[in-house]
């Protein structure tokens, strides 16, 4: 047994070095052979980390279903050891999954019960870090008071504990909560206050997050040259560390500046662009995103048909995950669509749904 045990270990540190070097395939190779050693030693301690260790090489190949069935199986293998600290990073690690996913509600369910087990523990790293998670939740379902309790105590421990870089996701969510309040003083003072936590900690993916957010302000501002410039900082920086996905959120966001200085075909090209990256991670929110933003340029055109349809697509899939802001702007575009179109009843309707939505979304908890 200790022979078994002593090689299932280091089969599971040869999968950990590829997992490093970012070759997925033979990690899991390493790390299947490793549970199956274990299993057969009968460790439960062992068995969850390996099982854990399967969930992050998947989550990491963006294979979300098969992550999940990993992080549970290490979860349920988990009730008989009495590990506390274990399960509350396992129901952390399962939320991320589900938000990935983005079936928001599950992964609120999830790191609830994270917080919970935390604040009993008393581990005020790993707070900080799930309160910040359950900040950004709030924030999607348009819940801004939540979202901004949940945050200041994420950064208020997270200082405390000196986590820079939960400090850096805190002062960038405060940023982005108040960007969506319009107040952009606040919004810029946050986001530059992270942008220098990142660049100390050397986190080049967190300097692109917050060039890109900036942008963003500067374009809710309409100093479109401004927001070009950290868009483009932005996109350099993901394209040299090969992170797809950021790409398709920064494409997104040209093609809004594009739109706004009636530049349609350019407008076009990089929604389409941010479209086909979402599409191929299968990636909700962001096909949800670029399907309004896509609708919007064709309404800005008078295109009223294609508008309608893409419309139509990126709101069905915001209902499927309950993205109220999102839904909150498609109502009003497709009111605005109708009345376009002198099709009054219908302008009126969406147009009470817009504002009976937005009534509830700072009274109501998502």
């Amino acid at each position: 047994i200790k022979y078994k045990k002593g090689e299932a270990q280091s089969l599971n540190n040869i999968g950990v070095s590829y997992y490093f070097e970012g070759d997925f395939e033979r990690t899991l190779e390493f790390f299947i052979k490793s549970l199956e050693l274990r299993e057969e030693v009968g460790d439960k301690k062992d068995i969850t980390a390996s099982l854990n260790n399967l969930g992050s090489c998947y989550d990491e190949m963006n294979d979300l279903d098969n992550a999940l069935k990993y992080y549970l199986q290490a979860l349920a293998v988990n009730e008989d050891l009495n590990d506390p600290d274990f399960k509350a990073g396992m129901m952390h690690n399962i939320g991320v999954t589900y938000e990935k996913k983005s079936d928001y509600h599950k992964a609120l369910e999830y790191f609830l019960l994270s917080e919970e087990l935390y604040r009993e523990l008393d581990n005020k790293t790993s707070l900080g870090i799930v309160l910040g998670t359950i900040g950004i939740i709030f924030k999607n379902f348009g819940n801004f008071e939540k979202a901004l309790g949940y945050q200041l105590e994420s950064l208020k421990l997270s200082r405390e504990t000196e986590n820079k870089q939960a400090i850096a996701n805190a002062l960038k969510s405060l940023g982005t909560i108040y960007l969506n309040l319009k107040n952009y003083d606040k919004a810029i003072e946050y986001d530059k206050k992270a942008l220098k936590v990142s660049e100390e900690l050397g986190d080049r993916s967190g300097v692109a997050d917050y060039y890109n957010s900036i942008g963003v302000i500067y374009d809710d501002e309409y100093k479109f040259d401004e927001a070009l410039e950290n868009y483009l900082l932005s996109l350099k920086i993901y394209e040299e560390i090969g992170d797809v996905a950021k790409k398709g959120y920064v494409y997104n966001n040209i093609g809004v500046v594009y739109d706004k200085l009636s530049d349609f075909p350019q407008a076009l090209i990089y929604h389409t662009k941010a479209g086909e990256i979402f599409n191929s991670i299968n990636y909700k929110k962001g096909m949800a995103s670029s399907l309004n933003n896509i609708a919007t340029v064709q309404l800005n055109q008078k295109n009223y048909k294609e508008a309608l349809t893409n419309y139509d697509k990126g709101l069905e899939i915001a209902l499927e995950i309950d993205l109220k802001d999102l839904i909150l702007e498609i109502y009003k575009f497709k009111s605005e669509l109708y009345s376009m179109q002198k099709k009054y009843k219908l302008s009126l309707k969406f147009y009470k749904l817009y504002a009976g939505l937005k009534d509830s979304i700072f009274t109501k908890e998502g």
